[in-house]
């Protein structure tokens, strides 16, 4: 008999096989396909079953199925009930059992079963697979499962799409949750989104040298959203035409993160006792030379006309500190005066090629320090009142860790040196008829700024909302400016009511108001933002008169959305006019505009 063809033989009519189309669709199937009849004889084969049990169709047709395998038919459930008319229920289908290879090798079948009826004689179906090599592959996830989750190292396998196809434990631990919200899921999403984190993906999807690791410091996101600083070591996993299969990275928390949030919690202790200004400055540089370990940092005063007022950098030659006092940051020239100049960051790889660091040169190199970042200091009003500059021994581009460093410490500076400056001198209301949490605008960004360095240094979440109310100025005009000071401070006493006694609230612009609240998640802050839109539909009383008016509410979170007050007022602003665009009176979350 040929292979493919149906041996009808000296079966009756009633158990002659299915018709020969479907015999035909049968032949050309990929898996192993065999017909058995009453008897358990084998009546019908593929090519596919020629191949997987190494034997012709002569050789198959006419014997019993269960030859076939090397498991012996009391051990395979359900194998007695092939060949026999079918109970009320089958049993458990697929099956998987072993057939002995011409190698001597024992081969992994998946074997499934299917009745089929033909003019009341029942036949079966069996479709065969060799499953050898996966359930090898998958023995040996399993013991790469056993082994990676006895590493203390975090590690993620990503697949060419940039989703996560594995996670060992201490992965799920350092994230905060189970492998199943994390498996099938794009990378990206466990990235904050900053410009370092963008950078620092750019370069992972354009290295392509398996052959070396590639090594990266990514803010990813950590138990209750919270920024996570992490040492991020890459290898490609390739085929053999060198296409990539696989991205294996192996994660570290950065130790430094702890020391990072002392250097924060200790210059925000200092500055609320009111510490002299020289020594905040240079124990934000000496903590910071303790986590670089390479190179020194230092800050550069200078005065409203420009001139340097003074130089701090605890790890910096005494001779340089001094050569910058009584100087212009034009005539200085040096990377870390053309910074507060030009009001732009300065970087220089190597000093002794720079023509503006010839005065200094002779005081740097000797010391081995060769290149300098510097970062103009802005206060909130937009003053340039200095640079925090960092000195390193070698060229080499900020790694995304360092930068991170860098601009904390910047806003840290800016935060002491602005709120040194607002205690010296006698500071104008902006705002009249402000109440206890509506205070003027320094010191309401002077309390903002604190809230979230405090969030940072505890790892709590926070929330910033900008809302703008519909309709004022419109209210404004018709009640006159008096009563439209008076409608105000009715607005500011309502938020207060339906806000917790930690929370900030202060008016921005004439008809703009901002929001703070710490320790709050994008649940707690939903439930306070909703109470705030109900509470300001409600109707204000002013000179006998009713008006209702609303507010355009956009809301950002702390440290999805943003590490720093500016990032975080953008985005709300962002949410703030989407709301606005589509007709006020509503609130929107920067995380929902695409």
């Amino acid at each position: 008999m040929e292979q493919g063809q149906i041996n009808q033989g000296s079966c009756t009519p009633q158990e002659q096989v299915p018709p020969t189309v479907l015999a035909m669709v049968l032949k050309y199937a990929v898996d192993a396909m065999l017909i058995v009849d009453m008897q358990g004889k084998i009546r019908f084969c593929n090519a596919a079953s020629e191949r997987l049990w190494e034997k012709s169709a002569t050789e198959l047709l006419g014997t019993r199925f269960e030859a076939l395998w090397s498991t012996p038919s009391s051990q395979v459930e359900g194998a007695a009930e092939i060949g026999r008319p079918p109970a009320s229920a089958l049993p458990d289908w697929p099956l998987e059992c072993l057939r002995l290879a011409a190698d001597g090798d024992d081969r992994r079948l998946a074997l499934s079963c299917s009745p089929v009826d033909v003019c009341g004689t029942t036949w079966h179906l069996l479709r065969a697979r060799d499953v050898t090599q996966e359930r090898r592959r998958e023995q040996e996830r399993s013991y790469l499962a056993i082994a990676t989750d006895a590493e203390e190292l975090a590690i993620i396998v990503i697949d060419e799409n940039g989703r996560i196809d594995y996670v060992n434990s201490a992965c799920t631990e350092l994230c905060g949750c189970v492998d199943e919200a994390l498996l099938g899921r794009s990378v990206i999403r466990l990235l904050m989104r900053t410009d370092a984190n963008r950078n620092a993906w750019r370069r992972l999807r354009e290295h392509g040298d398996p052959q070396q690791a590639l090594h990266e410091e990514l803010l990813i996101r950590g138990r209750r959203g919270r920024g996570i600083w992490i040492s991020a070591r890459l290898r490609l996993i390739v085929d053999r035409n060198g296409r990539v299969e696989r991205w294996v990275v192996r994660l570290a928390e950065l130790a430094d993160r702890g020391r990072l949030r002392a250097l924060q919690s200790d210059a925000l202790e200092w500055s609320l006792k009111e510490r002299p200004l020289n020594e905040i400055l240079n124990l934000v540089c000496w903590r910071f030379d303790g986590i670089v370990s390479n190179g020194a940092a230092s800050v550069l005063l200078v005065n409203e006309d420009g001139s340097v007022r003074a130089h701090i950098g605890p790890g910096l030659p005494e001779l340089y500190l001094k050569a910058m006092e009584g100087t212009t940051v034009r005539s200085s020239a040096s990377g870390c005066g053309m910074a507060v100049y030009r009001g732009l960051p300065q970087q220089v790889d190597d000093i002794a090629l720079a023509p503006e660091w010839a005065p200094y040169r002779d005081m740097l190199l000797p010391f081995e320090l060769h290149g300098c970042w510097a970062l103009p200091i802005v206060l909130l009003d937009g003053r340039i009142a200095g640079a925090f500059c960092f000195h390193f021994p070698h060229a080499c581009a900020p790694s995304a860790w360092r930068e991170h460093l860098i601009n904390v410490c910047v806003d840290l500076c800016a935060m002491v040196i602005g709120r040194d400056q607002s205690r010296k001198r006698v500071v104008r209301p902006v705002y009249r008829n402000m109440t206890a949490y509506a205070c003027e605008r320094v010191e309401l960004w002077r309390r903002i700024e604190q809230a979230i360095v405090t969030a940072s240094i505890e790892s709590g979440p926070l929330a910033f909302v900008l809302m703008d109310i519909d309709g004022f100025r419109h209210a404004n005009e018709q009640l006159g400016h008096e009563a439209g000071n008076r409608l105000l401070d009715k607005i500011v006493e309502r938020l207060q009511q339906q806000l917790r006694p930690s929370d900030i609230v202060g008016r921005l612009d004439e008809d703009e108001f901002v929001v703070v609240l710490p320790d709050c998640d994008a649940a707690c802050s939903n439930n306070i933002v909703k109470r705030l839109t109900h509470a300001l539909k409600m109707p204000f009383s002013i000179d006998d008169k009713q008006l209702l008016l609303s507010a355009s509410i956009g809301v950002s979170l702390y440290p999805g959305d943003g590490l720093d007050s500016d990032t975080l007022l953008k985005y709300a602003d962002k949410a703030m006019y989407e709301v606005k665009r589509q007709g006020g009176g509503s609130y929107r979350f920067s995380s929902l505009l695409s």
